[in-house]
């Protein structure tokens, strides 16, 4: 892109960039080119003088820096040719790349679904089983649109050029044809058979976003929406090369247990090296736990993770604590990312997932829930509704102006309980892979207000977290197998030091 600078009037509705009539004053070549929406500011874009790939003349490039519901800070592009009238809009998020990617998925059912706000980045694959339907990353550009939108969108890009198909393919015609049919049916959410045979409706949305950028909207926040399934995982090096990060060099640790471990590694906000500490840290009445922090020193990046050491517990652990006494707000908590938090007093319910691992106390993830909750780019605009389906967003769409009523209580709810007005209250603990703790005051006698309950997981937890395939027992090998057998004077003195060998222990 070549030329100036300019102001000029806001971007339209439909981002088509038109040309200003008007004569336009020159800026100064220090202002710069994105300009930051905010409450009672003009709204202003700037125009850049650039090529035109199509007839090779000079076109239009607008660019405007806003925040919009449910996406934070964008920067919208926008390019006309008054030449030969060609046009082109992007949008461009400007959030910083998640530390993990994300997959969510959520059922298509009934008509209120259909308008389910959809946030995807350019890096998110997303695909519609039903209808064996993939939409690979980089094919389309970020964009925010509606659970009907996104299939409905695929269906009129195939169904613009089928009369070409027509002539020159008419067997892909008429296979293509029969997608279209399908997908209109299943997108009026009319009765259909799926693969087994089963009479069903609707459809299955599902994004996986290495970025961790992407957003299904939830009906029932800041309650857990049945219908949405989300995770986070770990980046592979393929994705990481994909999002321009670059991967950690192998770190080897020393097994000294009580020194604090520091080593290099790259930025994922800026790339840069940053210095990460790790410590093991021995919880009481627990396990050894690893805490890890990372702090960059080139754009003030930070983080910190809690991890359980040792292996997964064959069981389940939900711990429940009567919080009776604002005392209690003070207790340590051990939260690893598989762990949800239930409140039922005030309807809080956090999935596995939320916050990550975190070793804190009580009041201390109250006070992060609170804080992700008012940070929630769900919560702003008129795009906003709760779960009685009314719009809880100020006019205009402003996702700077104040809270819903709806959500304002409930945070404040959550204030009243960090300041211990609201007491007792529940607090309830629930890990499937039994890698949380929650610190018992009376220890080591038993604790009157806590509960504490093993159970077994379900197939679906066991397969959320990769249980189901894993096999350690193949591994095993018969340290008898291959051996000749010993005589028996060797035996029978083996078998006595094997008996002795629990009071040595001792």
């Amino acid at each position: 892109m070549t030329g100036t600078s300019r102001p000029a009037s806001p971007i339209p509705d439909e981002q088509q960039g038109n040309a200003s009539d008007a004569s336009q004053e020159e800026q100064d070549d220090n202002q710069p080119i994105y300009l930051y929406q905010n409450p009672g500011e003009v709204e202003e874009a700037s125009v850049i003088e650039s090529l035109c790939m199509s007839c090779h003349e000079k076109g239009e490039t607008r660019l405007l820096m806003i925040r919009i519901p449910h996406f934070r800070e964008v920067v919208l592009m926008s390019f006309t040719c008054p030449h030969c009238h060609f046009r082109n809009s992007q949008l461009m998020s400007t959030r910083e790349m998640g530390e993990r990617g994300v997959r969510i998925s959520c059922k298509i059912d009934e008509p209120r679904d259909l308008t389910r706000q959809v946030v995807y980045s350019e890096f998110a694959t997303i695909s519609i089983p039903e209808l064996d339907l993939e939409i690979p990353p980089n094919s389309e550009n970020g964009a925010l649109d509606t659970a009907e939108g996104v299939l409905m969108q695929v269906l009129d890009k195939l169904e613009l050029y089928q009369p070409d198909r027509l002539e020159a393919d008419p067997e892909a015609h008429a296979q293509i044809a029969a997608f279209i049919a399908r997908g209109r049916k299943i997108l009026a959410l009319e009765e259909y058979t799926n693969a087994e045979g089963e009479a069903v409706t609707g459809y299955t949305i599902t994004i996986d976003d290495p970025s961790g950028n992407s957003y299904i909207e939830n009906f029932f926040f800041p309650a857990t929406d049945p219908k949405i399934a989300q995770r986070t995982y770990i980046r592979t090096s393929e994705q990481n090369k994909t999002l321009g990060i670059n991967d950690a060099p192998d770190v080897y640790l020393n097994e000294a247990p009580e020194e604090l471990m520091t080593f290099s590694s790259n930025c994922n906000s800026c790339g840069a090296l940053a210095r990460t500490v790790m410590q093991m840290v021995n919880v009481p009445h627990f396990k050894e736990v690893i805490i890890m922090a990372t702090n960059c020193d080139a754009c003030g990046f930070k983080s910190n993770e809690v991890k359980s050491g040792g292996a997964i517990s064959e069981t389940g652990r939900r711990i429940t604590l009567e919080v009776t006494d604002a005392e209690d707000l003070s207790r340590d908590v051990l939260k690893s990312a598989s762990a949800s938090i239930r409140i039922p007093e005030i309807g809080l319910d956090a999935g596995a997932g939320t916050l990550g691992g975190r070793f804190t106390t009580l009041e201390g993830i109250l006070l992060q829930i609170h804080d992700e909750l008012k940070s929630n780019p769900f919560l702003a605009g008129d795009s906003f509704q709760s779960a009685s389906g009314r719009s809880g967003g100020a006019a205009g769409g402003d996702s700077l102006a104040p809270l819903p009523d709806e959500v304002e209580k409930f945070l404040a709810s959550i204030r009243s309980m960090i300041a211990g007005e609201i007491i007792p209250f529940t607090f309830i603990l629930d890990d499937p892979l039994g890698a949380s703790h929650l610190q018992n005051i009376y220890a080591p006698d038993a604790d009157p207000h806590m509960h504490f309950e093993t159970y077994e997981r379900t197939w679906e937890q066991n397969e959320e977290w990769g249980l189901n395939d894993m096999n350690t027992e193949e591994g095993t090998v018969d340290a008898t197998e291959g051996q000749e057998e010993k005589p028996e004077e060797e035996s029978t003195e083996s078998s006595a030091n094997e008996a002795a060998a629990p009071a040595n222990d001792e």
